[in-house]
């Protein structure tokens, strides 16, 4: 780091300081976000079914009908996880 010469100098590092901190900020609420968002019950059974069928996409060489049926399935299975996930979270709000 340079040597620091006079007060603007110093005010001037500070705000590259303070600016680069709220970059950094923003960037960690970003990271959070998207961590909170893949924990939610759909997204996970959604990625689930993604990788294995991705796997099994990936040995076998399928083609965009396999593709078409894979996302169906994932749309379904998220449905039907997050529907499961409702259900749930109102059994515990009546005990």
């Amino acid at each position: 780091m340079k040597k620091i010469k006079n007060i603007q100098q110093l005010k001037s590092v500070k705000k590259k300081l303070a600016h680069r901190q709220a970059e950094l900020e923003k960037l960690i609420r970003y990271d959070w976000l998207d961590v909170k968002q893949s924990l939610q019950p759909g997204n996970m059974g959604q990625s689930i079914l993604n990788s294995a069928l991705k796997s099994i996409n990936e040995k076998k060489g399928a083609g965009f009908f396999a593709d078409s049926i894979s996302q169906i399935a994932a749309g379904i299975t998220r449905d039907a996880i997050v529907k499961a996930g409702e259900k749930i979270r109102r059994w515990f709000k009546k005990s």
